[in-house]
């Protein structure tokens, strides 16, 4: 799975991060399982990073759904610290590294699709356009 301007929600900061999260969580493959574990310690770093400056940018603009989408965020790490944790119990591949890169990345597509062009919408028509 790959970045598409479909997932672009009109904002330059949070759509970089997305590409980049689209970028980091491809990589999730093909190594020693040492490397696969610190690029999936990588991609949950950078994903705490960006759920947290998203949730910033939406609490900075008062979005009113601001605590129902930090959660999916909170599930999401939690989900994918389970998916660690089998790694490096039972290491691969079980859980496939191949695994664990398709639930980041359909995940983050899904998300931006249902969930952050929502607030992306409100921002816009609060604020008069994009950034």
């Amino acid at each position: 799975m790959k970045w598409s301007d479909e997932y672009a929600i009109g904002f330059d900061q949070i759509d970089e991060q997305h590409k980049s999260f689209f970028r980091f969580a491809d990589e999730l493959q093909g190594d020693s399982p040492e490397a696969l574990e610190q690029k999936m310690e990588f991609l949950k770093k950078y994903a705490v990073e960006h759920f947290d400056a998203e949730e910033a940018f939406m609490a900075e603009h008062g979005y009113p759904d601001l605590i129902p989408h930090a959660q999916m965020h909170v599930e999401f790490i939690k989900d994918y610290s389970e998916l660690m944790r089998a790694f490096r119990e039972f290491g691969a591949p079980d859980p496939d590294p191949t695994r664990i890169r398709e639930m980041a990345e359909s995940w983050l597509a899904a998300h931006i699709v249902k969930m952050d062009v929502v607030y992306a919408k409100y921002i816009r028509e609060k604020t008069g356009g994009g950034a």
